[in-house]
């Protein structure tokens, strides 16, 4: 009995990976047409943003970065998820809608964008020491669902971290220009895998 189940887990898994592994990236190009109707919108996003490393400094590690996540929320007073939130579903609609026919109702396909997490992040080492500049991270995905009758199907799905470079010491000026930069990267790379099927 213990055998069988043992197998019939193994099964179980292998098929949840094989079905995981055969979401396209990319939406098949027999969507492509701008009478399709598409609807946008941004699903999930931490209102607040998240001090990151490489995590392997321990107990001394876990203090220095606790400093630097207050300096981070010190230089990034003002800036909220919500406004992230809504510059990346503005860009991103602008990109979708030179193929598809967006719209603010129910529609055909639906693009749903996550922002898993978002704010500096930092290469370190033991002890929390620098191992290079700080960088504004966004990391993502964004999933296309085919909606069919009353049933939402993944059609296509992809997932992108970008990084900007801040330098050593990034200003509240340098952290705002840096996270743009970012949106745009996450924007223009997410966008060109989903779309890699379209007609120019």
């Amino acid at each position: 009995m213990t055998k069988r189940y043992f197998l019939l887990s193994i099964s179980a898994i292998i098929f949840i990976c094989y079905g995981c592994a055969t979401v396209p990236k990319s939406i098949p190009v027999e969507f492509f047409n701008k009478d399709i109707e598409m609807s946008v919108g941004v699903t999930k996003c931490p209102e607040k943003p998240q001090f990151m490393d490489s995590g392997s400094g321990g107990i001394v590690g876990l203090v220095v970065a606790a400093g630097r996540s207050s300096e981070m929320r010190t230089k990034m007073e003002g800036i909220k998820g919500s406004t992230l939130k809504e510059l990346i579903r503005q860009s991103i609609t602008n990109k979708l809608e030179k193929h598809f026919e967006i719209v603010n109702t129910q529609a055909i396909l639906s693009a749903e964008i996550d922002i898993h997490i978002w704010g500096w992040f930092l290469p370190t080492t033991s002890f929390g020491i620098k191992t290079g500049s700080y960088q504004f991270r966004i990391s993502g995905s964004l999933t296309v669902f085919e909606n069919k009758n009353g049933k939402k199907e993944v059609l296509a799905k992809t997932s992108v971290v970008v990084n900007q470079p801040m330098g050593n010491d990034p200003t509240k000026d340098i952290t705002q220009e840096a996270m743009l930069k970012a949106i745009e990267d996450f924007n223009n790379k997410i966008i060109s895998e989903i779309l890699r099927d379209a007609k120019p």
